[in-house]
C-alpha cells in the first residue's frame, strides 16, 4: 500500500504489526479509518490485563501517548493519543488469584491522530517542512 493512497475523505484499512515504544511485543492488527473514527483492532493486546475480581480483568495501562506500527508493505506509522475501548482477556489462562497478569486475546483502541511515513519519537515532534498534494487543483 502506498502512502499516497491514504486520504482523510476515504475509508481505509491498514494491516500490520503494532507495538509500544521500548517494547518487544508486536501485535498483529488492523488500523481502520473512516470519517467518524480511527480504531486499531488487535489480535492480542499491547500489554497484559490484571485480575481485579472473578472474571474481571482490566489492562494495567489503558491509554497510550504513542503506538508504533508497520504496515504489511513496511510503511512506518505512528499513532498518537490512543485508548482501549474493548478488551478480551484470555480466560483459559486466567488464574483466580487477584493481581494475576493475563494476556489479552483481542482488543480495540480508539486513536486520535496518525502520522504515516515515520516513527515519531515524541508527541511534541516538530516539522521544518510540510508538502501537500491536492489532486485536480489547477492554478492556471
Amino acid at each position: 500500500m502506498k502512502i499516497a493512497q491514504f486520504t482523510q475523505n476515504k475509508s481505509f484499512t491498514i494491516q500490520g504489526h503494532w507495538w509500544l515504544p521500548k517494547s518487544k511485543r508486536k501485535v498483529a492488527g488492523d488500523l481502520i479509518y473512516d470519517e467518524e473514527e480511527m480504531r486499531l483492532s488487535l489480535y492480542g493486546g499491547l500489554n497484559d490485563a490484571v485480575l481485579y475480581a472473578p472474571f474481571d480483568a482490566k489492562p494495567k495501562q489503558t491509554t497510550f501517548r504513542i503506538i508504533y506500527g508497520e504496515s504489511l508493505d513496511n510503511v512506518p506509522i505512528t499513532l498518537f493519543t490512543s485508548f482501549y475501548t474493548q478488551w478480551n482477556p484470555h480466560w483459559k489462562t486466567l488464574q483466580w488469584k487477584f493481581g494475576t497478569r493475563v494476556p489479552l486475546c483481542s482488543s480495540i483502541l480508539h486513536c486520535q491522530r496518525m502520522l504515516v511515513g515515520m516513527h515519531a519519537p515524541t508527541t511534541a515532534h516538530k516539522f521544518s517542512k510540510c508538502v501537500f498534494e491536492i489532486p485536480f487543483l489547477d492554478l492556471k
